[in-house]
C-alpha cells in the first residue's frame, strides 16, 4: 500500500519516521499496541520491584503494579494478533487475561497476600 493511502494520523507519521514504510494501517496499529503493551508491562514489573524495596507491605501499590503488568501483557498480545496474519478467533482469547485478572481482583479476599 502506498504511503499516501495510509497517512493521516500521528501514529502513521511516527511509524514512518522511526520504523519504515508501513504496508497497511494494521501494521502501524499492531506495532504501537505491541510497543505500548511492552512498556506498560515493564513499568508494572518495575513498579512491583520498587514497591518491594521501598514500600514493603503497601498492597495498594502492589495491586496497581500487577494490574499494569497484566494490562501490558494483554496489549502486547493484541499487538501480535493485529500484526500477524492469525485467525479472527484468536483476538477474543487475547483479552481473556484481563477478564481473569479483573475477576480475581474483584472476588479475592482482602487479607490474601
Amino acid at each position: 500500500m502506498s504511503n499516501s493511502e495510509i497517512q493521516g494520523t500521528k501514529l502513521v507519521e511516527l511509524y514512518h519516521r522511526y520504523v519504515g514504510e508501513p504496508e497497511s494501517k494494521r501494521d502501524v496499529y499492531g506495532y504501537w499496541l505491541f510497543l505500548l503493551g511492552s512498556v506498560a508491562g515493564m513499568a508494572g514489573v518495575t513498579m512491583f520491584q520498587v514497591e518491594q524495596l521501598l514500600f514493603a507491605g503497601n498492597f495498594q501499590v502492589r495491586e496497581w503494579a500487577i494490574a499494569l503488568a497484566a494490562a501490558g501483557l494483554t496489549l502486547t498480545m493484541f499487538g501480535v494478533v493485529v500484526l500477524l496474519p492469525v485467525l479472527r478467533s484468536t483476538a477474543p482469547e487475547a483479552g481473556q487475561l484481563d477478564i481473569d485478572t479483573l475477576a480475581f481482583e474483584l472476588h479475592r479476599d482482602d487479607d490474601w497476600q
